[in-house]
């Protein structure tokens, strides 16, 4: 069976590293479509099957997704952000009865991650301990570094080829929302702080803009409801150069499933804005006043 291999400066690369096991099609709709302000996405095809490896190349789509996931890196400046030390902006999240809104810094080279949210109460991870302020926070025990982990990761998608807490793997063609895209396997990895999560991430296949993530694993982790509700995918939109940095500042969140793609009305809506870059003396990732670990339940009021 043919199958289309990414275009532009990638396509010798995959041409070579897939001599012999597929061959390139001619594109699809033109790269860059982005999806309609309306509640409803586009049709999704289904992603393109893959074959399994022949003898002797048995890792060909993982060696493809790592050159998607550094061509994506380049397009947003991964190397210019990789030279500043903190990334804090403003978040603001709506999704059916469920807001959140407040300010988030993360280390560009670390795990730290801090969420202080408009009502006062704080999430802080300083990469080993995670601490909650105020202890009557009713956030569940253990959430709060999943919820901060997430933030951080989707934050960095456009950025896993320099993320050593980031696997990629399994390249493959598809069509989402309209766009052919390059879809890779993303694994997030951060130890016994939050069990692995397997996801994929897909990018425009022209540009290398990162256009979703997607995976059953996304439900609940932004604490979001689960069920028929939960959010399966993160589109990205609106993007913003910060700098030399290329961020998207408008995600859309959305049910999915990898045989229908995108799917159902949208469920929420995430915005990113007053993006800066502090300097190490500006900020700092310890236990605020009056807080918990992570690990406690919350105390009693």
């Amino acid at each position: 069976m043919a199958h289309r291999v990414c275009a532009g400066v990638l396509t010798a690369v995959c041409a070579c590293v897939l001599a012999g096991a597929c061959e390139q099609q001619p594109g699809g709709s033109p790269a860059g479509t982005q999806p309609p302000a309306t509640s409803q996405p586009p049709a999704t095809k289904q992603p393109t099957q893959q074959p399994a490896s022949r003898p002797g190349q048995p890792n060909q789509r993982d060696r493809i997704a790592e050159v998607v996931a550094k061509a994506i890196d380049k397009t947003h400046g991964g190397a210019t952000l990789r030279t500043r030390s903190n990334l804090q902006c403003d978040v603001s999240l709506q999704a059916g009865g469920d807001s959140l809104q407040g300010k988030l810094t993360m280390q560009i080279n670390g795990l730290g991650v801090r969420l202080d949210l408009a009502d006062g109460s704080s999430m802080v991870f300083d990469g080993t301990t995670c601490w909650v302020a105020p202890s009557t926070s009713s956030i569940p025990a253990g959430a709060a570094v999943q919820r901060l982990l997430t933030w951080r990761s989707l934050i960095a998608s456009p950025f896993m080829a320099g993320d050593s807490h980031v696997r990629t793997s399994f390249y493959r063609s598809a069509m989402v929302m309209g766009a052919d895209v390059d879809g890779v396997n993303i694994e997030w990895r951060f130890g016994d702080h939050m069990p692995a999560q397997t996801l994929i991430g897909y990018s425009d296949s022209r540009k290398h803009e990162m256009s979703v993530i997607a995976g059953e694993a996304l439900a609940g982790l932004l604490g979001l409801p689960t069920g028929d509700k939960a959010v399966h995918s993160v589109v990205f939109t609106d993007l913003k150069d910060f700098e030399g940095v290329s961020l998207p500042t408008t995600w859309w969140l959305y049910d999915w499933t990898e045989s229908a793609g995108v799917r159902g009305d949208r469920l929420g809506t995430v915005t990113i804005s007053n993006v800066r870059y502090p300097r190490v003396d500006e900020v700092v990732f310890t236990a605020p006043n009056g807080a918990r670990r992570d690990r406690e339940s919350p105390a009693s009021p």
